[in-house]
C-alpha cells in the first residue's frame, strides 16, 4: 500500500475545497496555521499582525480556491500568499514612517 505524501494529502483537501467542502478547508486551516505564524511571526514583531495576515491568508485560499493550479505545491502557493501579505504590510508600515 502507498504511503500519502503531504503533497498528495495536500491535492486531495483543496480538490475537495473546490467542490465546496468547509470541513476539508478547516483541516487545511488546521495543517497550516502554526506553520505560517512562525513565519510570518518572524517577519513582523506583533502576534495580532501576523494572526491577521495568517487570516487573511486563508481568507485569499478560500476566495482563489478555484484558481489553484494543481502543476504547483499547494504549500508553496499557501506560503506565497502569506509572504507577499507580509511583506505588503511592511512596506505600507515604511510608507507611514515618514508622516
Amino acid at each position: 500500500m502507498d504511503k500519502q505524501t503531504e503533497k498528495d494529502i495536500d491535492y486531495q483537501l483543496i480538490r475537495s475545497v473546490q467542490n465546496g467542502d468547509m470541513v476539508a478547508f478547516n483541516q487545511i486551516v488546521d495543517r497550516y496555521k502554526n506553520r505560517l505564524m512562525n513565519v510570518i511571526g518572524r517577519m513582523l514583531t506583533s502576534t495580532e499582525e501576523a494572526e491577521d495576515i495568517v487570516q487573511e491568508t486563508f481568507v485569499r485560499v478560500y476566495k482563489h480556491r478555484q484558481s489553484f493550479n494543481f502543476q504547483h505545491c499547494f504549500s508553496t502557493w499557501i506560503y506565497t500568499i502569506a509572504l507577499n501579505l507580509a511583506r505588503n504590510e511592511l512596506r505600507r508600515r515604511k510608507k507611514f514612517k515618514f508622516f
